[in-house]
């Protein structure tokens, strides 16, 4: 009876811990995004774009990489979400078609190829 009683609590701890775990691992929100794809000029100056194998498009934005140089090329950026996206003024019809696309703050590029495929 006794040892009963001590698996079960054992058991019961363990099934404690892995839930505290779950629920204080980040939120995939804020994770670290890799994309491979043509760097191309956004809208604006300070926004590029990519587009990954699937088609989705990225805006870019990063006050560390420079990325202009990179224009034309094909490159793989790491990126985290872009807090609040670049766009909160949807006053044309650009800016909101562009809010429609994730935003990411790069903050690493390198280049794959000088030319896109």
């Amino acid at each position: 009876m006794k040892h009963s009683l001590l698996v079960m609590t054992l058991v019961g701890v363990g099934l404690l811990n892995i839930t505290n775990a779950r629920a204080q691992a980040p939120s995939d929100s804020g994770a670290a995004v890799v994309v491979t794809g043509c760097l191309a000029q956004g809208e604006q100056p300070a926004v590029f774009k990519i587009q990954d194998s699937t088609g989705k498009i990225y805006l870019l934005m990063s006050s560390t990489v420079n990325m202009k140089p990179h224009l034309g090329h094909q490159v793989t950026i790491t990126a985290v979400p872009a807090k609040g996206g670049a766009h909160d003024d949807k006053s044309s019809d650009t800016k909101s078609a562009q809010s429609d696309n994730p935003h990411l703050q790069v903050s690493d590029l390198k280049m794959v190829s000088v030319t896109c495929p």
